[in-house]
């Protein structure tokens, strides 16, 4: 497969450390409320936890980048990639409980997920999403409402998120072989 430059691995994985900033933001400013006296203990709980990954997560990215000057390596940690996706399980578990659904959220992470692991099988970023809403359809279905017929778009679209990866990174690789080739020539 396509390996990307080092200046691009940077900037993909800067962009994916200010995301998560911008959603541990978001969680305390929803589990901590400003004027509250008190905020749900689950939301208050993850909150927590997930600040203290994602600042485990930065400061290890500054030391390895910034201050050790190492290269970023060719595939991100499995182990932090599993670990987003349980806190965003999690988050979006807690909100279903308070009547909202947030499995759209689903879409941004394979598509994250899928960039910063360079279009290498995608698709696998997309079963552990499909199987979470499909095992909520199945044991929680009375109280969502949900029908067979959006379940099944929900997943499909996930899907069809990877196969867009897949052909982008395809073409990207093209693109480098193209650039070398013409290089190598001159």
């Amino acid at each position: 497969m396509i390996t990307l430059s080092m200046h691009e691995k940077k900037l993909i994985e800067e962009m994916y450390i200010a995301l998560q900033l911008v959603l541990v933001l978001v969680l305390l400013n929803v589990a901590f409320p400003m004027f509250s006296m008190s905020g749900p203990t689950m939301m208050s709980l993850l909150a927590i936890l997930y600040t203290i990954f994602v600042a485990i997560k930065i400061s290890g990215y500054i030391n390895r980048s910034i201050f050790r000057n190492e290269a970023l390596p060719i595939c991100p940690s499995r182990l932090a990639t599993a670990l987003d996706g349980l806190f965003l399980s999690w988050f979006v578990y807690i909100q279903w409980l308070n009547g909202h659904d947030l499995f759209s959220m689903f879409y941004l992470y394979v598509l994250i997920q899928g960039i910063r692991y360079q279009g290498k099988k995608p698709w696998v970023f997309a079963l552990y999403p499909a199987m979470y809403y499909g095992i909520l359809y199945l044991f929680l279905e009375q109280r969502a409402g949900w029908t067979t017929l959006e379940i099944v778009f929900e997943i499909s679209m996930l899907f069809i998120i990877t196969w867009f990866i897949e052909i982008l990174f395809r073409q990207i690789k093209e693109i480098h072989l193209e650039r070398q080739y013409y290089y190598e020539s001159l």
